[in-house]
């Protein structure tokens, strides 16, 4: 098994990937894409695409339950920043250096500087210790 270094190297071979909305068993991928290739033994979830604010508290729930909540100053590669933009859900996985590599709907899978994130309310979370 590689390790999250490894792992998110290999992620990010993958930059311009488009945005897939469904895993093959009917299960969210989207913006959770990068976290369920860097840690493929995390639980994948179904969820109504038609209720964002209910989508948003889920999401944050099932990354507490599978994770820990961390500070901006504790942030390595691998962590996940999960951001409120318009009531939505939008995670992306922390790189180094600032930067963060997420995908957005209607957009490709892309590495962006930490500020942009920043923007928006904004929580962080590890996978694995």
């Amino acid at each position: 098994m590689c390790d999250i270094e490894e792992r998110m190297e290999l992620l990010l071979q993958q930059a311009g990937r488009k945005f897939v909305p469904l895993n093959e068993d009917g299960t969210y991928q989207g913006c959770f894409y990068p976290l369920q290739f860097v840690y493929p033994d995390k639980p994948r979830f179904k969820v109504d695409t038609d209720n964002v604010e209910e989508n948003y508290i889920f999401g944050i729930q099932k990354l507490a339950e599978n994770g820990r909540e961390i500070t901006k100053d504790e942030l390595r590669t691998g962590d996940v920043a999960a951001m409120k933009v318009n009531g939505h859900l939008h995670i992306g996985l922390y790189w180094k250096n600032g930067k963060i590599v997420h995908v957005f709907e209607k957009s490709a899978l892309q590495i962006n500087r930490m500020r942009f994130f920043e923007r928006f309310e904004t929580r962080y979370y590890r996978m694995e210790e």
